[in-house]
Formats: structure tokens, C-alpha cells, sequence
């Protein structure tokens, strides 16, 4: 079992990791970069004492952090439909073309670089 020091250590990295992962959801990406910086001294010093932690406890850990992983996945896929999104809304050689109920183009074509509102 972790010593009550190892165990403040333990809790501390764990709210780092909330906070991050609360940051993240929250979109206040302005904030991940010290949360990372603080996340990192805390696991430098936790892993100095990596032997005394129990089993439990690197599972719960591993488990919030793979969580977090899959966050930053998520929000990286996010971002990346996005653009693709933006780039072919901004894309000059892409049209709007309309069509009738049949099916034919009615030969009226608004460039897609034009601006809506």
C-alpha cells in the first residue's frame, strides 16, 4: 500500500488529470499547456517512488490517463473533420449547383467562395 505521501501524490495527479480532461471538454485550450507542464513534474516525482504504489493504484491511473488519450483522439478527430469541412466549403473550383424535381440542373451555380451572410 502507497505511503499517505504517495497516496497526496496519487491524488494530486489524478486532479491534474480532471482538470485537464475538464479543460479539454470545456474548450479552454489556453490551460492545457500549464496543466501538462504541472502533470509532468507530478509524475516525475510519483515516479520516484513507482515500487511502493499498488497494483490498484497504477490501474487507476493508467485507466484516467488511457481515458484522457482518448479524449485528445477524439478532440484531434474533431478538429481534423473540421477543417476538411471548412476546406471544401472554401475551395473555389466546388460549386452549389440546383436542380429541378426531375433532376435537371436549372443552370443556376453559386461559387461556394461566396459568402452567405
Amino acid at each position: 500500500m502507497a505511503s499517505a505521501n504517495n497516496n497526496s501524490k496519487i491524488a494530486e495527479l489524478m486532479k491534474l488529470v480532471f482538470d485537464e480532461r475538464q479543460a479539454l471538454i470545456d474548450g479552454k485550450i489556453e490551460g492545457l499547456a500549464e496543466i501538462s507542464s504541472q502533470k509532468q513534474k507530478t509524475i516525475e516525482s510519483v515516479s520516484k517512488y513507482r515500487e511502493q504504489f499498488s497494483d490498484t493504484d497504477v490501474a487507476v491511473i493508467l485507466s484516467a490517463c488511457g481515458d484522457l488519450q482518448d479524449l485528445y483522439r477524439s478532440a484531434q478527430a474533431g478538429l481534423v473533420a473540421a477543417r476538411s469541412r471548412l476546406q471544401s466549403v472554401q475551395c473555389p473550383s466546388e460549386h452549389l449547383k440546383t436542380y429541378d424535381a426531375a433532376g435537371r440542373n436549372q443552370g443556376f451555380q453559386i461559387s461556394t467562395r461566396e459568402r452567405f451572410f
